[in-house]
């Protein structure tokens, strides 16, 4: 092998290894609330099948009171009531 070719080998799997780091580390701050951050009033879980299939723990959040909308770790379904999205209603 080259050396060159082993040079940009290893330089790629830093980038890809920082990337996991971070990915892990921005999944470590995201917190299981119900409640929203700006108002502290209750949020509701807007149902988002391509954040479920790449991200399964995470959940994207909505508050009607306030309009803030971000994600948030998944809760326990019991506790959590969820909202369908906009373009599933109109695909129905």
């Amino acid at each position: 092998m080259d050396e060159s070719v082993l040079t940009v080998v290893v330089l790629l799997g830093l980038v890809a290894l920082r990337g996991v780091l971070v990915g892990i580390g921005a999944a470590l701050l995201l917190r299981p609330v119900s409640g929203c951050p700006a108002c502290a009033a209750p949020t509701l879980g807007l149902h988002r099948p391509w954040l479920r299939r790449l991200l399964p723990f995470v959940e994207w959040r909505w508050c009607p009171q306030c309009g803030w909308s971000g994600p948030a770790r998944h809760l326990d379904s019991s506790t959590a009531p969820r909202v369908v999205s906009q373009t599933q209603e109109s695909a129905r």
